[in-house]
Order: structure tokens, then sequence, then C-alpha cells
């Protein structure tokens, strides 16, 4: 126990003009009351929320969107705050981008980190890999998992493959940023929310016009440029080991036999599983 009389010794020495200021970082979870399975979402995002803490400060929100019956919605609320979260009520159109558009302009933080109803955090100091590569390792955007893939063969609008873009299930960026690239942004029908995320002007290629530098963040706390996606161990390869975030399509791979993982992991990366094989758009 520290004496008052020793107060004075034990004060920070290093003064406040010297001290580094942390960026302010929210955190949001997008629940969708709409969808059949939204209270398994809540609990499994929640419970992984409570047992991997962030390793860096920050203000947590959940993102209601249609809710239809008042006391199922005031339920899922007071679960939250239980936990401190922030409630943010918002309309049910738009898809999940929308909602983190409309979301992202209502705040005042420095960066946002997203998370979708299918979102599950599987490692300790999540918040702090991110943000460590955001703010040190000059990443414009990171997220947890990527893809080359390609809807060209179904809509010829997408780039063909490889068509490198980071996945938004779980992805962090400063916040002015998100809503530069998001300032036009109109979701009317899915094919919107596929072009925003892997379309010829999806963010991922907003942020590398831009000059900045766009990676997976892994299990392991390092960053990986589109060169090394495939080696990631992050997204439909192995056992995704270095998996920092899961959702609906990673626990589906995870499910799959040995034959349909190898024909995911083809469909996602093709030749590139190789490393001889050089990426167009490397980093």
């Amino acid at each position: 126990m520290i004496d008052s009389s020793d107060a004075a010794e034990c004060q920070d020495p290093v003064p406040a003009s010297r001290r580094i200021q942390l960026p302010s970082v929210a955190v949001g979870f997008l629940l969708r009351g709409a969808d059949d399975n939204w209270l398994e979402s809540a609990h499994r995002f929640l419970n992984s929320y409570k047992a991997h803490p962030a390793g860096f400060p920050h203000v947590p929100h959940v993102m209601l969107k249609g809710f239809a019956d008042p006391i199922v919605l005031a339920e899922i609320e007071s679960s939250f705050r239980k936990e401190g979260f922030a409630i943010r009520h918002l309309s049910d159109d738009g898809f999940d981008l929308m909602a983190y558009t409309r979301w992202a302009r209502e705040l005042d933080a420095d960066y946002i980190c997203c998370f979708n109803s299918h979102s599950e955090i599987l490692a300790d100091n999540w918040l702090a890999k991110f943000m460590f590569n955001l703010t040190r390792n000059g990443i414009g955007m990171a997220s947890a998992t990527a893809s080359f893939e390609s809807l060209h063969q179904i809509w010829s609008v997408v780039p063909a493959f490889p068509n490198a873009h980071l996945r938004s299930n779980a992805f962090c960026l400063e916040r002015a940023l998100f809503v530069d690239c998001t300032a036009n942004l109109k979701i009317g029908e899915k094919l919107d929310a596929f072009l925003f995320e892997s379309g010829p002007y999806s963010i991922t290629r907003q942020i590398i016009n831009m000059g900045r530098r766009v990676a997976i963040i892994g299990r392991n706390g390092r960053a990986y440029g589109p060169r090394w996606w495939p080696f990631s161990g992050a997204f439909r390869q192995r056992t995704q080991s270095n998996l920092m975030v899961a959702d609906n399509v990673t626990r589906t791979y995870d499910r799959a036999d040995r034959i349909e993982k190898v024909r995911l992991a083809a469909m996602t990366w093709g030749p590139y599983l190789n490393e001889d094989y050089r990426l167009p758009l490397d980093s």
C-alpha cells in the first residue's frame, strides 16, 4: 500500500506534453433482428468479446437494425449495456455496409473497427494488433480476412481473377478515410454490396489507388500484404490457424471435408497458392 506522504514520488514522471496520445477507436458490432439466428449471433460475438481482451482502449457499440418486437429489443439492449456497449439504432436497409456508413458518420472517433453479425473473435489483443499495424506500419485498411475470388463470370463488371480485396466481416481503418470512401455509396441491392467489397471501385482498390497499403492481420499480429494473403494461414488455408476473427464463411470451411477444403482454397486463391506466381496487384 502507498502512504499518502509518498504520493508525490509515485506520480508519473513524464510531463503531459510528452505523453503519447493514443487515437480514439470505436468498435461496432452489427446485429440484425430480422435474421433467424440473431440471438445465437449476439451470444457468440458477446461471449468472444468478453473472452478475448482487446488490448487497446476503445468504446464498443452495437448497431441494432430490423428488430420488430420492442420487448425483445429491450432485452438485447440490456445484455449489451451490461458489457459497456453504446446502443445505436439503424434502419434496416442498405445491407451491412450502409449500416457501417451511417454509424461511422455519427462518430468522432479517429478509427473504427467493424464486425458483422457472424463475427467471432478468436484471439486476445485483437484490437491492439489491428491498431499497431494501422498506426505504425503504414497500413491504410486492415481486415481479418481477404480473398482473390471473383464474381466476374456472374457479373462482368466485377474484375476478373485474381480480384484482390479485403473481406468486410471484421475490418479496421481511419474513420475519416472510411467516410471519404463511402461518401457516394448507395446500396440498393446485393450486387451493390458486392461491388463495394470486390468491384472495380471497391474500398480496397480506392485505398490502394491513394497510395496506401491494405493487409490481413493474422492472429500472430503480423500484417500480410496481398502478395502474402495465400500464405497467411488466415482464410481458406489448411486449418485457418492464423485466423483472428471467424465468421459464417470461415466456419463453413472448418466443417468441410478435405476435398471440399481443396476446392474452396482453389476457388479463393487459384494458382497463387504456388509462391512462384507473382500477383499483379502486389504489396
